[in-house]
């Protein structure tokens, strides 16, 4: 087996073990387990796929680290974190906790507290507090990781094969797509990654069943929905910085082109 292929092989395994780790931890009969087997499978082939091939078609920036990387902590931190807090999230310390944090300015317009306020009346609302605050907290930590690593470590230029215009979309004559397109394809991002979580709690909102049952719900579907309702605007928020970043690269990229032909 090529070292792509094993590279591949070992994260499909980390990704279906992130699946199924939490339906061990927290739930108490495997009602789930089918489901949670589909899509441990489900994601494991997909990303296996992916990263053995040369040319990724779905996973973005495949050959420029840490992005990626970013992203695949921060599912393993609000998933597996996530299922480790629900299990002691009924304890009156972590609940006290958890309510000062979101009286925190940091945390006060946070998709955490739109999620909580929405299930204000539901059953399980200290779980879906601990879950959604935590979630929250990753993803600030994640996003001002990766703003620190463009700025500081100078992302992507490091990286030899994102230098090679591995991952830099082209036109149909082969010259790289235009700064603007990328800078246009970061705002949008930006702005769906801020609109996300109150678009779904407007969603809610109108619709007080929906609360309820989140609330109420098995606790694997309410950590899969809360983690779910973290990881949107993160994502969101970590491609539209790569754009904005690529749209900075692209006119060096160019020049550097220029000067070797010139050469």
């Amino acid at each position: 087996m090529s070292l792509r292929a094993t590279e591949a092989l070992l994260r499909a395994l980390l990704v279906a073990i992130v699946v199924i780790a939490p339906m061990m931890l927290v739930a108490s009969d495997l009602s789930f387990g089918p489901l949670v087997a589909f899509f441990a499978a489900g994601g494991a082939l997909l990303t296996f796929v992916e990263y053995a091939t040369p040319v990724p078609s779905i996973i973005s920036f495949c050959a420029a680290p840490p992005y990626n990387r970013l992203r695949f902590l921060a599912f393993c931190m609000m998933f597996l974190g996530g299922s480790l807090l629900h299990l002691v999230s009924v304890q009156p310390h972590l609940a006290e906790l958890v309510y000062t944090l979101q009286r925190t300015a940091l945390l006060a317009l946070s998709p955490a507290q739109l999620l909580i306020w929405v299930v204000d009346n539901a059953d399980d609302k200290p779980a879906v507090a601990v879950l959604a605050t935590w979630g929250s907290i990753v993803a600030v930590c994640v996003c001002t990781t990766f703003f620190l690593v463009i700025k500081n470590m100078d992302w992507p230029c490091q990286t030899t094969a994102f230098r090679q215009f591995t991952n830099f979309p082209r036109t149909a004559d082969g010259s790289p797509v235009p700064p603007r397109q990328f800078q246009t394809y970061a705002n949008v991002y930006f702005l769906l990654g801020l609109s996300a979580p109150i678009s779904g709690a407007v969603l809610i909102w109108v619709s007080p069943p929906l609360a309820t049952s989140l609330g109420s719900a098995h606790p694997m579907l309410t950590i899969w929905i809360v983690t779910a309702w973290s990881m949107a605007p993160t994502f969101l928020i970590l491609r539209a910085l790569a754009f904005r970043r690529i749209a900075q690269v692209i006119p060096d990229q160019n020049e550097d082109d220029e000067q070797v032909s010139a050469s």
